[in-house]
Formats: structure tokens, sequence, C-alpha cells
């Protein structure tokens, strides 16, 4: 009896060691599992996921797209330069008429030639084919609803502020304007937004050289009499809700054009050039002043300062001060 009850109780010992260990191997089995698991989880964080090749990548082209920041005004004017060797500015022009108080041998809205805006002694025609620096090399007698198209162009060098832009030597400066009858200034004052924000270019071959104005160029505006003052209309309205690929500048010539228009044109994402609080005499010399900014390099308020010289120059008893109020940028 001794001896067995002996063996009993050797046996039940082997068993519950055999227990122990089974348990002990099992919770070590657990623990290693949950370390597994943990390094898993780290590696594939860091990109070192065996399933990483399987995942969809992103194209480069959608990759630059998410990353892109839009390009300031002198930027595109830079990349301009450096891409075409020039810059190239449009400018619509409405004739004036009798309504908007032009005296009646300069207000035959039907004809350039002796119109106040266009062929009178500071229309755009006349006045830039006269000013210093600038010649014309190119017209026509018009596309569709304009009556005439000019091109002029100057040779701009390269100033301090230029080279503090990146620019390092001498480019072109073309300008076309193109000759709206006095009926249609309400569309040759929508002209300059729908050609910034919809992409609409105006190819023209000038002396051998292929240009493109209206979206392709850097400054796009109006000048003429205010088709506003007879009735608001937002030329903002019937067009798509987009972005304009690139900060283009707009400037408007005309009274009050600030008040209604400087609003809208920098909520859009448009670069505000030269804009007029005041009734002004829309005039050649204050587009002039503009462009002798954008030659020498002299942005933002540039263009405010130098249009205002000119008013002041050809506007007697308009003191410096008082034209810089009148303009808005």
């Amino acid at each position: 009896m001794t001896d067995s009850r002996w063996n009993m109780a050797a046996w039940a010992g082997r068993s519950e060691t055999r227990a122990r260990r089974i348990y002990l191997l099992a919770g070590c089995l657990v623990i290693a599992g949950f370390f597994l698991a943990v390094l898993v989880r780290h590696d594939s964080s860091n990109g070192t996921d065996k399933n990483a090749g399987l995942r969809a990548i992103p194209s480069p082209a959608l990759l630059d797209a998410t990353r892109r920041v839009p390009r300031t005004f002198p930027e595109a004017m830079v990349d301009s330069i450096s891409h075409n060797g020039h810059l190239t500015v449009t400018v619509h022009v409405a004739l004036a008429d009798r309504s908007s108080g032009a005296a009646s041998r300069f207000a035959d809205g039907r004809h350039p030639r002796t119109n106040l805006t266009w062929g009178a002694l500071y229309g755009v025609e006349t006045h830039f084919a006269n000013v210093a620096g600038w010649r014309r090399a190119y017209t026509d007698n018009g596309d569709g609803p304009v009556l005439r198209r000019v091109v002029f162009h100057r040779r701009a060098e390269v100033t301090a502020a230029w080279r503090e832009l990146g620019v390092a030597a001498p480019f072109d400066i073309y300008v076309l304007a193109l000759a709206w009858p006095s009926t249609l200034a309400r569309e040759a004052m929508n002209r300059p937004i729908r050609e910034a924000m919809l992409q609409e270019p105006i190819p023209l071959t000038v002396e051998g050289e292929e240009l493109v104005f209206g979206s392709g160029s850097v400054l796009i505006g109006y000048l003429g009499p205010n088709a506003m003052a007879d009735g608001y209309w937002d030329p903002f309205e019937q067009l798509p809700n987009t972005y304009p690929r690139q900060p283009t500048g707009i400037f408007y010539l005309c009274s009050m054009s600030a008040v209604y228009l400087h609003d809208t044109v920098v909520r859009h994402g448009l670069y505000p050039v030269l804009f007029a609080r005041e009734p002004i005499v829309p005039e050649a010399y204050l587009l002039d002043g503009m462009l002798q900014a954008l030659a020498v390099g002299e942005l933002d308020d540039g263009f405010l300062f130098r249009a205002a010289a000119q008013y002041t120059k050809y506007q007697k008893g308009i003191s410096p001060d008082r034209a810089r109020r009148m303009l808005f940028r």
C-alpha cells in the first residue's frame, strides 16, 4: 500500500509539472505574438510594408497640382520674359460718343480716326505713335465688331528693379489696342475679365513674330467711357466659377472704375493694376504712364504713381497729390 500511494503521488506531481510547463509555454507564445504584431505595425508605418507596392501611387502631375502655390504677378511676368523674350499687353478701347461728354467733333462712336479715345491728340493710336520710345508695328481694320487694331512696340532695358526680380537681359513690350464702337462699350468692358478668366487668346503675327495677346498678356485692360454708369452689371456673373491660371494684371482707365470693379477683380484672383475712384478724362497718357512703370519694373504702386504724374502733366490744374487720390489700385 505504501509503495502504491507513493507511485500515485509521484505521478500526480509529474502531471502538475507538465501542466505548468504547458501554461508557461502558452504564455510565452502569447507574449511573443504581441511583440511580433507591434514590430510588423512599426515597419509598415515606416514604409517597409511588403504590400506597399500594391497600393495606388499618385501621378507626378497630380502631386504637382496638390503642391503648387499660385504664382505671383511678378513671377508671371518674369516667366513670360524668360520663355518668350517679351511681354504683351492688351487694351480694349471703347470709342467716345456725345453721351460720354466728348465734344461733337470727337464723339463719332463709329469712326476711330477722329474719336477722343483713339484718333484725337491724346487718343490711344495718335498718342503712342508720337510719344518717345514707342513705334507702331502693326495695324489692321479690325476683327469682327472691332473697328481697328494697332500694335505698338518698345524695347525695355534691364533696370535695378527688373534685375532684382531676376531679369538679366533687355526684352520687348508689345501693346495691342482694339477700337470698339461706342455702342459696344459694355462688351469692351467685359473683354479683359473674360480673357483673363477663360483663357481667350488673340494670336497675331507682328513683323514675322508670333505673338499672343488677350489671355497671353500679362496686363489686360480697358480705356474709355464707363458703361456701368448707365446700369451696373457683374462681368463675372456669366463666367464659370473658376480661378485664373495666373494672376493676370487688370486695369480699367475709366471714371469710377474702382467703385464698380476693383473689389470683384481682386476677389476673383486677378491682380489690380490701375483703376479710378473719381471721374477722370480717359485719355492715352494714363495708359502711357502705367506702361512706363512696367518698362522699368516699378510694379504695384509704381503703376499708380507714374500714371498720376502723366495725368498731372496733361490735365493742368491737377496736382500730383490730387491725381494720386483720383486713381486707385
